[in-house]
């Protein structure tokens, strides 16, 4: 089974990467909840959104999909680089 920090990550990362379409800003919030394991063997399919936006901060949100359904959902507070 994969560690649940490696989820965490691979969740962080997908959020990440769907804020810097937009801009360029920090994880300052992370939360995560695990639904399932995740075998090492199973494809795992990461899909991030932009929920809000106020101001410098942005809230997303993402899902590790498997085979059998919702393995992790996460979500965190983006707060925008001071330019």
């Amino acid at each position: 089974m994969a560690h649940g920090g490696v989820v965490a990550t691979a969740l962080d990362e997908a959020m990440s990467l769907c804020v810097h379409q937009q801009t360029l800003a920090f994880t300052a919030h992370f939360e995560m909840d695990l639904h399932g394991p995740a075998p090492l063997e199973m494809r795992i399919e990461l899909e991030a959104r932009i929920d809000r936006r106020e101001g410098r901060k942005l809230w997303a949100s993402a899902e590790a999909l498997g085979e059998g359904g919702v393995v992790a959902t996460g979500s965190a507070l983006f707060v925008e680089a001071a330019r």
